[in-house]
């Protein structure tokens, strides 16, 4: 559990910056706590990937595809272009929540408890 706080407190950031942007005016802030979040859970990942505890594969795909998608709808949201920026969202958010199942259920068979 000791190693695993950057993760949790990620998951804490970007939820909670999720939550501020949705419930409040201000938009500099949600942007740093979600960023943050990112800045953790990234920490994480590279931290079990050198100590050997990960070896990444074709889950990376699914992250880096989630990204793309999740910032792309972001954008077009700030924009203010005539798109519906979810159907870009929402694929992109569930690509990601897939990376992290894959993630954990390939650490779990690794001999690691992530």
């Amino acid at each position: 559990m000791k190693r695993k706080w950057p993760l949790f407190a990620g998951i804490v950031l970007l939820l909670s910056g999720i939550l501020l942007g949705a419930l409040s005016a201000v938009e500099i802030l949600p942007k740093v706590v979600i960023y943050a979040g990112v800045a953790f859970k990234v920490f994480y990942v590279v931290q079990e990937m050198l100590a050997g505890r990960y070896k990444p594969g074709y889950e990376i795909s699914l992250l880096a595809l989630g990204l793309v998608l999740f910032l792309s709808g972001m954008y077009l949201k700030k924009t203010g272009a005539d798109f519906p920026y979810l159907t870009l969202m929402v694929p992109g958010i569930l690509l990601k929540v897939s990376f992290i199942l894959v993630f954990i259920l390939k650490a779990r068979k690794q001999g690691n408890t992530a």
